[in-house]
């Protein structure tokens, strides 16, 4: 049972990052996260929709080094769902996108979002 623990691991920080942002923008559909060891396409962060939901893919590669390029990559492919319409390509940056995530990033660095999200509970996540 997922329980309130500090984080201990990008991993786990990641969990009450997207969680954070799930309360504070709400999207159309779920949003799964993964982690893979590298995207093909050499970034840090995709997001894409499959059916009734959306996936946002993290580079555990690129990732795994700072909490804070973590917490950024979450909240700008959170941004994607967020701001995602049927007519347009999920990765593409409309004004819309922009000011949301323009939105979390503030409310993350300004309004203490980054404190807020530590209460969200975790699931411990070993790191080999």
């Amino acid at each position: 049972m997922p329980r309130n623990l500090k984080a201990r691991n990008v991993k786990e920080r990641v969990q009450q990052t997207s969680a954070w942002c799930k309360g504070e923008s709400p999207t159309q559909y779920p949003v799964k996260i993964r982690w893979v060891q590298q995207l093909p396409c050499k970034s840090q962060a995709c997001a894409y929709k499959v059916g009734k939901g959306f996936v946002i893919e993290l580079s555990w590669k690129r990732l795994r080094v700072s909490w804070s390029l973590a917490n950024d990559a979450v909240m700008h492919e959170w941004a994607h769902c967020a701001t995602w319409q049927e007519h347009r390509e999920l990765g593409d940056h409309p004004p819309e996108f922009w000011i949301e995530y323009g939105r979390l990033y503030a409310l993350w660095y300004d309004e203490d979002g980054a404190d807020e999200a530590t209460i969200y509970p975790i699931r411990r996540v070993r790191i080999l």
